[in-house]
C-alpha cells in the first residue's frame, strides 16, 4: 500500500514539472505548432532585395541606409530618441528586431493574398524598447506558408517583396491614424527563409515563420463594422435595412450613368429639398438620430482622409483604400482610433517617376492595375499615368458606401461588366437623395466630385477634408435650431457651392 502512495505521489511531481515546462517553453510550443518553412535559395529572395535598392535610390522619403540588411538593427536608446525625427535629415526606423522563439503565437485573424495574420504576444521575459506592456496582443504578419503550393515561387518572390517594403515604409509613418510597426524578425532574408546556400545547417533549427513584422492588434475592421453596427443601428431607428430601398432614377439595373453632362439627381434636387424639410417637419426625433449615426460614421472617414493627407505630404500614395483596410484600435485608455494598415501596395512618388505636369497636376508613371477593382480609379485600371488622385477617387467609393450603407459598391458587377459601365462609361451609383433627407447640403456633391472619371476634376486631400468638417459641423446643429426656409432655398446652396462647378442649368425655385 505504501508503496502505490508512493506512485502516485511521484506521478503527481512529474505532471507538476510538466506544467511547469511548458509554461516556460510556451513560445516555442506555439510556434512549433506552425510547420516548418520549406528550404528556399538566395535567388528567390533577388527580387525583395532588389525591390528595396530600387526602393531607397532617388527617394526623398527613405535615406541611403534603409537598403542595408541591417536597417532595423537600432539599438532600444536610439529608437526612443527619434520619435520625432521623421522630418531630419537621416530618419531611422521606429521599430526593433525580435527572434522567432521570443513571440508566443495565437490563432489566425487575418488571411490576404500574400499573407497570414495572427495573434500573438512578446515573450515575458524580454524587456520591451516601446515600454509596451508585456502582455499586450498583437498582430503577426508573415508569408502564408501555402504561397508556393497556391501561386507558384513567383507569388512568394513577389510577396517577401511586398512585406519587406511594408516593413520600411511603416518603421517611418507615425500618425495616429496609421498601424504602427512595433518589431521586425531579426538575421537577414536568407536566414528567415532557410536558404542552405548561406551554410544554413540542417541540424539547425528551421524557421516557421520566416520573415514577420509585429504590427498594433486592431480589432475589428471598418467592413465588419457596417455590417454589424452600422446597418444594425440604422435598422433599429427606421424599421428597414438600408440596402432596401427603392430608386425611380435607376436605368436597368442600381446603377445610372452621371457623366458630364448627366447628372440625374442634380436634376432633382429643387424637389427633394422641398422634401426634406417637410419630413424634417414631421420626423424630427428621427432625423436626429440619423444625424447622429451619420456624424459618428463620417469622423470615421475623416480620421481617414488625415492619414491620406500625411502619406501625400511625404509624397506618398496608398493606392488600396477600402473598408477592408480600415481597422480599429483601443488604447489602455479605452479610446477607440481608427487606423489605415496593410501598406503592401503603397509607393512613394518620386520625380525620376514624373512624366507630364508640375505641383498637383503631376503625372507619374507608375505601376497600374493595382489595388482592389471596385475602388480602383479608371486611370490606374487602364495603366495610364497617374498621381494622388487615385486615393480620392477611392476615398469617394469608400465614403458612399459608409455614408449610404446599401452594401458593397458594385457588388455582382464581372471584369468586363465593370470596366464597361464604371471605367469606360461613367456609372456610378445611385444616390437617391429621397432616402437621405438627414444628409447636409455638401455630403451628395463631395462623393461624386471625389469619383469623377478625370482625376483632374477631382479635389484634392485638403479640400476633402475641408469639406468633410463643414459637413459634420452641419450634422452637429440641432434640428430645430436649424432654418427650414434655408433648406427650400437652393439659391444659398448653389452661390455656397459655387466653388464646385455645379451644373448652370438646375432650374431652382425662386425664394
Amino acid at each position: 500500500m505504501l508503496g502505490y502512495l508512493r506512485n502516485i505521489a511521484f506521478f503527481f511531481i512529474i505532471i507538476i514539472i510538466m506544467n511547469n515546462t511548458t509554461s516556460i517553453n510556451t513560445a516555442k510550443s506555439s510556434i512549433d505548432t506552425l510547420p516548418t518553412l520549406p528550404l528556399h535559395s538566395s535567388n528567390e529572395l533577388y527580387l525583395a532585395e532588389r525591390s528595396i535598392k530600387s526602393l531607397v535610390r532617388g527617394s526623398a522619403f527613405f535615406p541611403p541606409q534603409a537598403a542595408d540588411k541591417d536597417w532595423f538593427k537600432s539599438s532600444c536608446s536610439s529608437t526612443s530618441s527619434i520619435a520625432s525625427s521623421s522630418s531630419s535629415s537621416c530618419p531611422m526606423p521606429s521599430a526593433t528586431t525580435l527572434n522567432e522563439d521570443d513571440i508566443r503565437i495565437g490563432k489566425l485573424i487575418g488571411r490576404g493574398g500574400f499573407c497570414e495574420v495572427r495573434l500573438g504576444y512578446v515573450n515575458d521575459d524580454r524587456s520591451s524598447c516601446n515600454n509596451k506592456s508585456n502582455q499586450e496582443q498583437y498582430a503577426i504578419k508573415f508569408l502564408s506558408p501555402k504561397i508556393e503550393k497556391k501561386k507558384g515561387k513567383k507569388a512568394f518572390s513577389r510577396g517577401a517583396a511586398d512585406l519587406a517594403i511594408e516593413a520600411r515604409f511603416l518603421s517611418l509613418l507615425r500618425h495616429d491614424n496609421i498601424i504602427q510597426l512595433h518589431y521586425v524578425s531579426s538575421g537577414s532574408f536568407e536566414e528567415n527563409y532557410n536558404c542552405l546556400d548561406i551554410q544554413h545547417s540542417l541540424n539547425s533549427n528551421l524557421h516557421h515563420l520566416g520573415y514577420f513584422i509585429v504590427l498594433d492588434h486592431l480589432h475589428d475592421t471598418l467592413c465588419t463594422r457596417i455590417k454589424e453596427r452600422y446597418i444594425p443601428n440604422v435598422e433599429m431607428i427606421t424599421g428597414k435595412s438600408p440596402t432596401k430601398h427603392e430608386c425611380s432614377t435607376c436605368i436597368g439595373s442600381q446603377h445610372y450613368s452621371i457623366g458630364t453632362q448627366q447628372r440625374r439627381w442634380l436634376d432633382n434636387l429643387p424637389q427633394w429639398l422641398h422634401l426634406q424639410a417637410t419630413s424634417t417637419k414631421s420626423n424630427v426625433n428621427v432625423i436626429q438620430a440619423m444625424r447622429s449615426l451619420l456624424v459618428k460614421r463620417l469622423e470615421v472617414i475623416r480620421s481617414v482622409a488625415s492619414a491620406v493627407k500625411y502619406l501625400h505630404e511625404q509624397h506618398v500614395i496608398f493606392r488600396d483604400l477600402k473598408p477592408d483596410n480600415i481597422g480599429f484600435y483601443y488604447t489602455s485608455t479605452g479610446d477607440e482610433i481608427p487606423r489605415l494598415f496593410d501598406f503592401g501596395l503603397v509607393k512613394e512618388l518620386k520625380k525620376k517617376s514624373r512624366v507630364t505636369g508640375y505641383g498637383e497636376n503631376a503625372l507619374y508613371k507608375l505601376t497600374g492595375k493595382t489595388g482592389s477593382r471596385r475602388y480602383m480609379s479608371p486611370e490606374v485600371a487602364f495603366c495610364h499615368a497617374y498621381n494622388y488622385k487615385a486615393d480620392i477617387y477611392s476615398l469617394g467609393i469608400l465614403l458612399y458606401e459608409v455614408s449610404t450603407l446599401v452594401g458593397t459598391v458594385f457588388e455582382g458587377y464581372t471584369y468586363h461588366s465593370h470596366e464597361f459601365e464604371i471605367l469606360r462609361r461613367g456609372c456610378r451609383p445611385c444616390l437617391n437623395l429621397k432616402e437621405y433627407n438627414y444628409w447636409p447640403n455638401d455630403l451628395a456633391y463631395l462623393i461624386d466630385d471625389c469619383w469623377r472619371g478625370e482625376l483632374r476634376d477631382r479635389p484634392n486631400i485638403n479640400e476633402v477634408i475641408d469639406r468633410l468638417d463643414r459637413c459634420i459641423d452641419e450634422l452637429t446643429t440641432p434640428v430645430q435650431k436649424r432654418d427650414l426656409h434655408q433648406k427650400v432655398c437652393p439659391r444659398s446652396i448653389i452661390t455656397s457651392l459655387s466653388s464646385l462647378q455645379l451644373r448652370k442649368n438646375i432650374n431652382a425655385p425662386q425664394a
